[in-house]
């Protein structure tokens, strides 16, 4: 299970924070997830994830996220 939970992750990381398919998003978080810590401006749930994801790859187009 260990093992199955890092794919996941690093998934995750690549297809979704490096490569930028924030789409894909929705394969890995749930429609309500609650932030516990958001970022600043940050909307709830999935739809809050994929802007901050979008935001970091605005400012950081080259953002690499390895595992």
């Amino acid at each position: 299970m260990t093992q199955e939970n890092s794919a996941i992750v690093r998934r995750f990381a690549e297809e979704v924070i490096t490569q930028g398919q924030t789409e894909r998003t929705v394969e890995f978080v749930w429609e309500d997830v609650v932030e516990q810590v958001p970022l600043p401006g940050q909307g709830p749930g999935l739809e809050g994830v994929k802007d901050i994801i979008r935001a970091f790859r605005t400012g950081f187009p080259d953002l690499v996220f390895s595992v």
